[in-house]
């Protein structure tokens, strides 16, 4: 008979490489989001070739934690202000978003303005990947 044998020390390891794999698929999400974030129309006459905006674009982020404790980029706080570790607790977790005020406006539309979901765009353009690139990331923190 086979037996099964949980060393606690290898079973932290593998929590750590899983949720530095999840942080590795939250950067690929966040680049995704980035991409089909809209940027506000119009050119700037020194620079013809540049759009003018793109803060909504600068300020999508991506935070993973382990049981609170942030793994990459740097803690962050919600529009309101309050810290994302309130919401991450015990647990693996990666949070994408954006800090500016208006992105969730932008993102689900208003009377006036139809939505345009970039984050949930960049979501699905990655999904069918997330198994690869959560593997690609915990196989960069182990070593293998």
């Amino acid at each position: 008979m086979d037996t099964f044998r949980v060393r606690p020390r290898e079973l932290g390891e593998l929590r750590e490489a899983l949720a530095y794999g999840l942080a590795n698929f939250g950067l690929a999400v966040e680049t995704a989001g980035k991409r089909h974030c809209p940027v506000r129309g119009g050119f700037r006459s020194f620079n013809p070739d540049q759009p003018i905006g793109g803060n909504l674009r600068r300020s999508i982020h991506s935070i993973a934690y382990l049981d609170g404790r942030a793994l990459n980029g740097s803690p962050s706080t919600d529009e309101n202000g309050a810290a994302i570790e309130a919401y991450a607790g015990d647990g693996i977790s990666v949070f994408v978003g954006t800090n500016a005020g208006y992105g969730f406006w932008v993102h689900e539309g208003t009377s006036r303005m139809e939505s345009r979901p970039f984050l949930v765009e960049g979501l699905l353009e990655e999904k069918d990947h997330a198994g690869a690139l959560i593997a690609a990331g915990a196989r960069r923190r182990i070593g293998g």
